[in-house]
């Protein structure tokens, strides 16, 4: 406890002349450049009990804004998929986007960051898809 308590006061020091912007782990490099030997799991706990935190860069991603002031509306199709008649119910799924590598994939297309190696190595060289011949 009682190297806790000098640790502590090293710390706060590094991380105060540091505009309190470090976190843990680079609290813990800092004390090893100073010679002081503590595991990064004692810095970071001790960092935990005086409240101590580093910045957080970035921000959170928010896909949806919900509007909380109006009711949530009740399922369509409360999960019954099946209809009588052909058009009576049309469902679609969201759940796999594309992004660039899956349209490049899908259209057959050479990443760009693959085309060194396609020049390297002419068996890479990506299939184009068949014209269809007319029946």
């Amino acid at each position: 406890m009682r190297r806790d308590a000098g640790l502590k006061d090293k710390i706060r020091k590094i991380w105060s002349d540091n505009r309190k912007l470090y976190g843990a782990r680079k609290v813990w490099h800092a004390l090893k450049r100073d010679n002081v030997a503590a595991a990064r799991c004692t810095v970071e706990r001790l960092m935990r009990e005086m409240g101590l935190q580093g910045v957080i860069r970035g921000k959170k991603v928010i896909t949806t804004n919900p509007d909380t002031t109006r009711p949530c509306p009740d399922g369509k199709v409360n999960r019954e998929f099946r209809a009588e008649r052909p058009n009576q119910l049309w469902v679609s799924d969201f759940t796999c986007p594309l992004n660039l590598l899956s349209m490049l994939f899908w259209e057959r297309r050479t990443p760009p960051w693959m085309e060194h190696r396609k020049r390297r190595n002419p068996r890479l060289v990506t299939r184009r898809p068949r014209s269809r011949k007319p029946a």
